[in-house]
């Protein structure tokens, strides 16, 4: 198990996408932050002219937790599917890790390639951005701080890693 955790949050979005982008930087990064997360935007906390592979799973391993911005292009990118590899690499091998999907183009599963996040999409551990109540960024923070309380929550994936077939790659 990691013991050196630098960050709360990794937050893991296509930066191509400007309007996932823009939430995710301007209203979910500054949300968590206020709350006293600490996270991780790769372009913003990676080391300038740093191998960027290296940083992601350096970064990504000592992280707590994960967000993932699911947009239309997300998995369109390498950078995105890289990080989406090694997140769901760690998810499996720490117990204390939780990744939060926020599906913030309201994709059907049918339009999402990778099993994994498709499962997610299916079994409903995704947080859609087109919510109603307006309570998004609250239950997100709350997933976060319930799993750091009781390691597992409803809304995002953790606990029983083998009581879905989402383990296989793509």
């Amino acid at each position: 198990m990691n013991s050196e955790i630098d960050f709360d949050v990794y937050i893991s979005m296509n930066i191509e996408n400007q309007d996932g982008t823009a939430w995710a930087i301007q209203t979910l990064n500054v949300y968590l932050e206020q709350h006293g997360l600490k996270t991780c935007i790769p372009y913003r906390d990676f080391e300038p002219g740093g191998f960027h592979v290296e940083q992601i799973y350096t970064n990504i391993i000592r992280s707590r937790f994960y967000i993932v911005v699911l947009t239309e292009d997300y998995q369109e990118s390498q950078h995105q599917n890289i990080e989406w590899n090694h997140i769901w690499s760690s998810f499996k091998c720490e117990d204390r890790m939780n990744i939060v999907v926020i599906n913030f183009d309201a994709l059907d599963s049918a339009n999402i390639y990778d099993r994994r996040l498709k499962a997610f999409c299916r079994l409903g551990y995704t947080f859609e951005f087109c919510n109603f109540d307006h309570r998004l960024l609250c239950n997100i923070r709350n997933s976060l701080n319930l799993s750091l309380r009781i390691n597992q929550n409803t809304t995002s994936y953790s606990g029983n890693r083998s009581d879905q077939n989402i383990n296989s790659e793509n």
